[in-house]
């Protein structure tokens, strides 16, 4: 069995000239979802999330309600009102999660809303906000994860051990017609500090 992809940045602590923050993404492993049978798919562009200094969302932000807004302030977004290029004739798209060691799960979401009696895609940072439900649902829900047999091959990365607290956002991939797959990270960060002026670091939290 593979790892999983691991990525480090390191951006400035705004709280000190003397550290950095590292952060860690670990990618959450995931089956892709394929079509069984049907006509030929084509996929659309994927949809991406962006912060201001990192890659994604944090699902834990996106989850408030106050998020969908848009505004830079709230969701760190700086295209966040931007209307989302949802490739689907459709006003709903459904959201599939493969996550390893559990079963399929899926949830539908509306992707329209009214602006002056007139139907529009909603925006991103509202696809965010709809995509951290169902990605909450899928975690808390009645109809939530449920185990496959598989579960066991996967020590610490199943969803009861990576707390959705840490979880990120970072596209959307087009899957199927009107069904899209959210590809997600597990995110910690720690302080790096610096110890002496030869630039060699200690983590201190």
């Amino acid at each position: 069995m593979m790892s999983p992809q691991v990525t480090t940045t390191f951006i400035p602590d705004p709280n000190s000239e003397s550290s950095y923050i590292e952060v860690e993404d670990i990618e959450i492993e995931q089956s892709q979802y394929r079509v069984a049978q049907g006509p030929p798919f084509t996929a659309g562009p994927c949809i991406e999330f962006n912060g201001e200094e990192l890659r994604g969302v944090s699902l834990k932000d996106a989850f408030s309600s106050s998020f969908r807004k848009g505004d830079l302030q709230s969701t760190k977004m700086a295209d966040g009102r931007t209307e989302s290029a949802i490739s689907s004739n459709t006003n709903k798209i459904i959201i599939r999660i493969l996550w390893q060691g559990c079963q399929p799960f899926e949830f539908s979401i509306g992707v329209e809303e009214m602006a002056q009696g007139v139907p529009k895609r909603i925006n991103k940072a509202n696809l965010a906000h709809k995509v951290a439900k169902t990605v909450r649902r899928f975690y808390y829900g009645p109809n939530g994860y449920k185990k496959d047999a598989t579960w066991d091959q996967f020590p610490g990365r199943t969803p009861n051990q990576v707390p959705f607290e840490q979880l990120v956002l970072v596209r959307l991939d087009h899957v199927s017609q009107g069904s899209y797959q959210p590809v997600l990270v597990q995110r910690t960060t720690k302080t790096i500090e610096f110890l002496d002026m030869n630039h060699s670091w200690a983590a201190v939290s």
